[in-house]
């Protein structure tokens, strides 16, 4: 009786800190890819990636596409003009949850592991329904203030002017 109720809380420990691990990479990633160039934007979302699954001892084939994936996240994100606002970190985060999920899951799916397109696309829903909530609960609150550190921050703008990886418009009418 108490092996399925552990099993159940590992479970549950487990889904938190997945969401709360995702959470972060999504905050990290919404805050910063719109302030850099493209290819810095691709860098940075590949990087946390595999910086994620490192730490998780997650390692595995999946690790090189769901990397390239966030990749193309931050340069999802990089398209977005950075404006702080609450309603552009929740649109960002619920466009990024998509495309992560779609690629990793519903196309990466049926390449790493022997399951159907179909399978794949319907598996998913609920793995996305609860991204998304953990998402846009993490990024709702969190996003907004770490943006605001990084775009008022004086020292942060000089050192991203001085290595030129920032996007020339993301300091344009920014209070020093």
């Amino acid at each position: 009786m108490l092996g399925w109720k552990k099993a159940l809380g590992a479970g549950m420990d487990w889904t938190i800190s997945i969401a709360w691990t995702f959470g972060i990479l999504m905050v990290i990633t919404t805050a910063f890819c719109p302030l850099l160039r493209r290819e810095y934007a691709f860098l940075l979302g590949a990087l946390l990636y595999s910086l994620v699954d490192v730490v998780m001892g997650a390692v595995g084939v999946w690790t090189i596409m769901c990397a390239l994936s966030w990749g193309i996240v931050g340069i999802l994100f990089n398209r977005f003009q950075p404006s702080g606002s609450l309603v552009n970190f929740l649109g960002m985060s619920f466009a990024g949850t998509i495309a992560f999920d779609f690629l990793t899951g519903v196309i990466g799916g049926p390449l790493l592991f022997p399951m159907s397109f179909t399978d794949a696309f319907i598996g998913q829903i609920p793995f996305t329904v609860s991204h998304l909530i953990g998402n846009l609960v993490i990024v709702g609150i969190l996003a907004p203030l770490v943006y605001a550190y990084i775009a008022l921050n004086p020292s942060i703008k000089k050192a991203l002017s001085a290595r030129k990886i920032y996007s020339p418009s993301i300091f344009v009418n920014k209070k020093e």
